[in-house]
């Protein structure tokens, strides 16, 4: 998902599962209890009284970063961040960003809060921040997450979480230790699907890079957002999503749908409004399914999903302008994922695959515009309307063919 407005996410996700499992994940708190248990395991002769004092010192140190957040200072910020990880200094810098951003633009409250360090050696440690952010009308979220740091030529830096990584193909998959299996699992996974993207729809990324986290704390706090399940990032970050250990199936549809996010960018140039993004993205979730082995786009099942989304937006009308013009995620009327889908389907259903593709690359011919850029939103759906007009025609017959396709009111 691009961007998240999870307490709708949250509802529209119960509404496409099957009955009311519980996704059952462990906390920022525990995870970060888990590592340092672990790091006491690998200490050395660095004695006591050492780490004691290097401790009280990197406590004061890195106080930096939570006044670089509170004074909204991109350069302070990314001096504390490890550029020998190119990967994790991007995603960093767009963080910084991000949070700079949704100050101006969003109404929203964040900050950030050292919660612990503990090192393990005289070049070697763990520090855990807690991510407090909330938009207006909504209660606040503490996420807690846990980075590496490490001590460089150039200072302490931050280092991502402990992860590992494996490979396959183009696709670079990064875990936790104690993930895996899990990991081993699911870059299979990842690697099917992109074949299927790359089969069914000639997607042919250059490199794909996935980072399993298993808990939602610490993936939203490294977004930053309150709360979600997975995130597409940009063009040339990660997409990030959550293990769910009791639910190998949703955890396969977050897969989908994310990669389909990251399909769409390629195609569009990151230049396709939300409504399409997450339309396609659900469809996908919905659709792709495994049989026999093989993956399939199960028809069935997506009517299925329609029938529920269809009741749980009590069949209510709004014309393909409103939709496509929505604020997306900030919008607290219209659901951004279960419209996008109705609208996807109905376009594949009456006028066709190619006819998207050909939408999609009109698209493309436009610039890429950084997703930190706050007037991003509406140039996106500027540029969307103006390809969508010029690929289906009159929006009024349009809309008047939507509304009669699913019996909207």
């Amino acid at each position: 998902m691009k961007k998240y407005l999870y307490s709708l996410f949250i509802m529209f996700l119960l509404i496409l599962t099957t009955g009311c499992t519980q996704e059952k994940v462990s906390s920022g708190q525990e995870n970060t209890a888990t590592h340092q248990k672990k790091a006491k395991n690998k200490e050395d002769t660095f004695n006591d009284q050492d780490k004691e004092k290097l401790e009280a010192e990197l406590k004061q140190y890195f106080l930096g970063v939570e006044e670089a957040v509170k004074n909204k200072n991109y350069d302070e910020f990314m001096k504390f961040q490890n550029p020998d990880n190119p990967l994790f200094y991007r995603e960093q810098a767009r963080w910084i960003k991000a949070a700079i951003l949704y100050g101006k633009i969003k109404e929203a409250t964040l900050s950030i809060g050292l919660y612990d360090i503990q090192v393990i050696s005289e070049t070697q440690g763990f520090i855990s921040f807690v991510v407090t952010m909330g938009f207006k009308n909504s209660e606040p979220t503490n996420n807690h997450i846990q980075y590496q740091i490490i001590k460089t030529a150039d200072g302490w830096k931050i280092n991502d979480l402990p992860f590992q990584s494996m490979n396959k193909d183009n696709i670079t998959f990064y875990y936790l230790p104690e993930n895996v299996r899990e990991a081993e699992k699911y870059i299979e996974d990842t690697f099917q699907i992109v074949q299927f993207y790359k089969e069914n729809y000639r997607w042919n990324p250059d490199h794909v890079d996935v980072k399993l986290f298993t808990n939602r704390e610490a993936l939203a706090a490294s977004v930053p957002f309150p709360s979600l399940s997975g995130e597409s990032g940009d063009m040339d970050g990660s997409f990030k999503t959550l293990l769910l250990k009791d639910n190998p199936e949703r955890t396969f549809s977050i897969f989908a749908h994310e990669l389909t996010h990251r399909m769409l960018m390629d195609f569009t140039n990151d230049n396709l409004t939300s409504l399409f993004q997450e339309g396609l993205a659900t469809y996908m979730e919905n659709g792709v399914k495994k049989e026999n082995g093989k993956l399939v786009l199960d028809k069935k099942s997506l009517n299925k999903a329609i029938e529920k989304v269809l009741a749980a937006c009590k069949h209510r009308y709004y014309s393909l302008e409103t939709l496509i013009n929505i604020d997306s995620y900030d919008d607290k009327d219209i659901n951004v994922y279960a419209y996008g889908f109705l609208v996807t389907n109905f376009l594949i259903e009456t006028e066709g695959f190619n006819k998207i593709t050909k939408f999609e690359k009109l698209l493309k011919q436009s610039k890429y515009i950084d997703n930190v850029d706050e007037h991003k939103s509406d140039m996106m759906n500027k540029r969307t309307l103006s390809a969508f007009e010029k690929v289906y025609g009159n929006l009024d017959q349009l809309s008047a063919a939507f509304k009669e396709f699913y019996k909207l009111k």
